[in-house]
């Protein structure tokens, strides 16, 4: 217990104090996620073929969320988002603090990949979502936009009162569908739940992180998801037909 506390008082005190050199030092956790696979280029008008209920994950190697994740088990994404359908028929993303900010967002698709100075990784469903689904995820989707990040429950991830500690996720572990604050991975189980994807008797959202569901060692959704691949962001104007990364 005291052990615990200690930890999230470390964690916290990382946050503000902790510097690069420090992170060096932290122990690696092994996992095995496997190597994503690029998607082909090509020079088309496009929102990157994203369906509503497909996840999408970014890593911009922070250190402060390398260490944060690290601290409490986990490890790289350390962001996740869900692509939904806007009323004009474009998709779109919700998300929970994006870019570090403290409130949900919808967020376009083509300018969030392009801008953002890191990974982006999606898993595609399957099987698309039947209207009715679609439609109940969007307007779901458009109710969370400013509602706010959970701060302060991130901060306690690295404390004994986390939903995600074994005996308080059998007892406290549960799907909100209808918050005021969230965390990341948390929204996009959420909505993922409002569409039929998720059972919250087993994939209970407070209890998730981004990589418990980026690849199938933690929660096996190889039935629902294709595995998870590498989106290389690219200008929406391209000259001679080409289509250079944008870094």
């Amino acid at each position: 217990m005291i052990h615990s506390a200690f930890l999230a008082l470390a964690t916290v005190a990382g946050l503000v104090f902790a510097t690069p050199s420090a992170y060096a030092q932290i122990p690696s956790f092994p996992i095995s996620v496997a190597k994503p696979k690029p998607i082909e280029l090509d020079t088309r008008p496009r929102n990157y073929g994203l369906q509503p209920g497909d996840m999408v994950f970014f890593n911009d190697h922070k250190w402060h969320w390398v260490w944060l994740y690290k601290m409490v088990g986990s490890d790289a994404p350390y962001h996740a988002a869900l692509v939904f359908r806007k009323p004009n028929g474009e998709s779109a993303l919700v998300e929970a603090g994006p870019n570090d900010t403290l409130y949900c967002r919808i967020t376009e698709i083509e300018p969030r990949f392009r801008d953002f100075p890191g990974d982006v990784t999606v898993r595609r469903l399957k099987t698309p979502l039947s209207p009715a689904a679609s439609d109940a995820l969007t307007q779901w989707s458009l109710e969370r936009d400013g509602k706010k990040y959970a701060i302060w429950r991130l901060l306690l991830q690295g404390t004994p009162v986390c939903c995600r500690a074994p005996l308080r996720k059998e007892l406290f572990g549960k799907t909100y569908l209808n918050r005021n604050r969230y965390l990341c991975a948390e929204l996009v189980v959420a909505g993922g739940t409002i569409a039929g994807i998720f059972d919250p008797n087993v994939h209970k959202a407070n209890t998730i992180y981004p990589r418990d569901i980026v690849a199938d060692d933690i929660y096996d959704l190889s039935h629902l998801y294709h595995p998870a691949e590498a989106i290389i962001p690219y200008e929406t104007t391209v000259p001679q037909g080409k289509c250079p990364p944008r870094h």
